[in-house]
């Protein structure tokens, strides 16, 4: 299972997004220097941990992890503004939105899953973590500076920060096809119990 945590945004601050991304589109379509694979509004998260391939045997584990970091954290409000790229704009490979954490919720949660995993043999990530929303990922050419450039500053909405995603991504022809594998609430949270699994597409492939 290729597995990852992650959390979402409320729609309205998503629908927000999605309309920048539709405007940075049609500016990367009309300048014809640059290809984009962009992120659909429904796809549109917050990653805290890759896990990559992971063996179903050991989907326990994660889950434990997942249960322990959520446990720890309490509820907290995001703000999603301006938009950057890494590495940076000259060889911009991902497009992503900000986020503002006054309450530290993403980064406590990441930390926590790390520190959790990494007992449970799961490797950290050596490049440490920067919370963002991945918007687009460049397939090739120059001139994210110019899509980007309206939407510096761009303030998209706060929202709350409600509970933990533990997700699947499924590679398939068409596109990865993203299931939410298990829901954990967070301190004060709580939870509607469906369990039940949901799933969105998203063209292109690879890392969330």
């Amino acid at each position: 299972m290729r597995l990852f945590f992650a959390v979402k945004l409320s729609d309205e601050v998503n629908s927000r997004i999605a309309e920048a991304v539709g405007r940075m589109r049609s500016t990367a379509a009309e300048s014809a220097r640059i290809r984009v694979s962009w992120v659909r509004e429904e796809n549109l998260h917050v990653t805290l941990k890759f896990l990559g391939e992971t063996a179903e045997a050991g989907l326990p584990e994660v889950r434990e992890a997942g249960r322990l970091a959520a446990r720890a954290a309490s509820i907290g409000e995001v703000v999603a503004r301006g938009v950057g790229s890494f590495p940076n704009e000259t060889h911009a490979r991902v497009l992503w939105v900000g986020l503002q954490d006054s309450g530290g919720i993403i980064p406590r949660l990441a930390h926590d899953l790390e520190e959790h995993l990494e007992k449970k043999g799961f490797k950290r990530d050596p490049h440490g973590y920067t919370p963002h929303i991945t918007v687009g990922r460049v397939k090739e050419g120059k001139g994210a500076g110019e899509i980007m450039f309206p939407f510096k500053r761009a303030a998209f909405g706060a929202c709350a920060v409600t509970e933990l995603l533990l997700m699947e991504s499924v590679l398939e022809p068409g596109g990865s096809r993203y299931a939410v594998v298990d829901r954990f609430p967070l301190s004060g949270a709580l939870s509607d119990g469906s369990g039940a699994p949901e799933a969105s597409s998203k063209g292109g492939s690879g890392r969330s």
